[in-house]
């Protein structure tokens, strides 16, 4: 026993000492650094945990905890420091980044926290020095043009960050990922959707297929179906892809380009039967749509689909035959009603038409408030839309105002949650409303302005532009802007607005 004491002690005594330095994890990049006891690491886990769950006072003891084990670790220190500042002990978080510089001037770390310290504090210059200084320190690194960008950002400088960013991923063959992420997102949140298809574009720094996808859907969220389309193209592969492609084409107005997609071999990519007939019917061929739905195997959905086909060939007694052979129960059951409805308008059978809508089970009240309107009902369509549901409280807005009812229209506007809000131009028609409740003119016409470039043939938003030119006293404007909505104006309220406009900007003032 005793010789195998001794024997321990020399072979302790021949062991090579412990590295100084072990490779780690760090903010997903592996670099070298002072290695540390099982201890340590176990409480620097924790300390990264509670600091991503926000609980910083955990945090900042977590990693007080991990420093009692001895070594010099000035990554731990930026780390403490940066807890410290996030719950509020700033003196704590000032000694542990002095001890961190002095450890280690030249980390990169060091100055990224040192400017994030600064950012916290409202000393955006001073933020910005630190972070350039990180960026001198370690050039292929992206944290800190991904720091400068956001810090950019929150000063409202969205194009100077987009900038930083594009400059860190031409001129760098190291860590772009993270950067051309951050890019990515900053350019979509800005709607600029070319510098996407630009990246997307670039064969040396092409997109993932799901980030892609990513991109296109917010493109679409925003009223910007043809950048969507463009996104699509050459990343497009699954059905859901194929399907999401022709309804961005569609919805752009690229009838002819959709339809040469859906034309393209292997057809199955777009579906079955049913689902190509749908794509088409929605690019204008009824045709197709029905000799497809035709072919396929007889369901409540292929009857549906036939019908909508020859509703669209104003082929009326045909349409009506097939919706109204869609069986109740079936989830199709409630378009075909509201189909049965349109071919009763249509062939002039209001009254049956009324007598549908009242005993039937059309989900949306958005809908039932449309066949209202279309067949007179106009007080029941106002009324079918006394909710406090923000769609609902939308299409109440666009129907008063459809109907020369302006004032209560414009405050329709102002009471709707724009957060709920799906549509672009929508949110943007709200913001307006509240701005001129607010007497923030300036404002209104701004967001006007933008809404009449994204949507041109909203003529009522265009109207509203008009109005508000003339609160501003720019009295030629408004008039140049009526002039150009009589070229164009095809709804009779809104031809008896434009003959009968008095300049009175206080009529057009709504109350707050």
């Amino acid at each position: 026993m005793r010789h195998s004491w001794m024997l321990g002690l020399v072979l302790l005594g021949c062991a090579p000492p412990p590295p100084k330095t072990i490779p780690r994890v760090v903010d997903g990049e592996i670099e070298q650094g002072p290695s540390v006891s099982p201890y340590a690491y176990h409480w620097f886990i924790r300390g990264e945990v509670y600091a991503t769950k926000d609980a910083q006072e955990a945090a900042a003891l977590a990693f007080e905890t991990a420093q009692t084990a001895p070594t010099e670790d000035a990554l731990l220190l930026t780390r403490l420091a940066e807890a410290y500042e996030r719950s509020g002990q700033r003196r704590q978080a000032d000694r542990a980044l002095g001890e961190a510089k002095r450890m280690a001037p030249t980390s990169e770390a060091v100055w990224l926290t040192q400017g994030l310290i600064h950012q916290a504090r409202d000393r955006p210059e001073d933020a910005l020095r630190a972070y350039r200084l990180a960026s001198e320190l370690a050039p292929q690194s992206s944290s800190a043009p991904i720091a400068i960008a956001r810090l950019l950002q929150a000063k409202g400088q969205a194009g100077r960050a987009q900038a930083v960013l594009q400059a860190f991923v031409q001129r760098t063959d190291g860590d772009r990922s993270n950067a051309r992420n951050a890019y990515l997102t900053l350019a979509e949140r800005r709607g600029d959707f070319a510098a996407v298809l630009a990246l997307a574009n670039d064969t040396d720094a092409s997109l993932q297929p799901a980030r892609t996808r990513s991109s296109a859907a917010s493109a679409a969220r925003r009223g910007m179906p043809v950048a969507a389309a463009n996104l699509m193209k050459k990343s497009a592969t699954s059905q859901e892809d194929m399907s999401f492609l022709v309804d961005a084409l569609l919805s752009g107005g690229q009838l002819d380009e959709a339809r040469a997609f859906l034309g393209k071999p292997p057809k199955d990519r777009f579906g079955d039967r049913l689902d190509r007939a749908e794509l088409y019917l929605a690019s204008g061929r009824a045709d197709i749509a029905a000799r497809l739905a035709l072919r396929a195997p007889d369901s409540p959905r292929a009857r549906y689909v036939r019908g909508a086909a020859r509703l669209a060939q104003h082929r009326y007694d045909e349409a009506a035959r097939e919706f109204a052979s869609v069986p109740y129960g079936s989830k199709d059951h409630d378009r075909a009603r509201e189909g049965l409805v349109a071919c009763m308008v249509a062939m002039r059978q209001e009254g049956v038409a009324l007598e549908l809508i009242e005993r039937s089970t059309i989900p949306s009240r958005v809908t039932s408030a449309e066949l209202y309107d279309a067949l007179g009902e106009h007080a029941a369509a106002v009324g079918m839309l006394a909710s406090d549901r923000s769609v609902e409280q939308l299409a109440r807005a666009r129907l008063l105002e459809r109907l020369g009812r302006r004032r209560e229209a414009h405050l329709q506007y102002g009471r709707i949650d724009q957060r709920r809000i799906a549509d672009p131009s929508a949110q943007r028609r709200i913001r307006a409303e509240r701005a001129v409740a607010n007497d923030e003119l300036d404002d209104a016409v701004a967001e006007l302005f933008v809404l009449r470039k994204m949507a041109p043939e909203d003529l009522w938003a265009r109207a509203r532009l008009s109005e508000v030119l003339e609160l501003q006293g720019k009295t030629a404007a408004a008039k140049r802007e009526r002039d150009a909505l009589r070229q164009v104006a095809h709804q009779e309220a809104l031809i008896r607005w434009l003959s009968t406009r008095r300049t009175d900007p206080e009529s057009a003032r709504r109350a707050p």
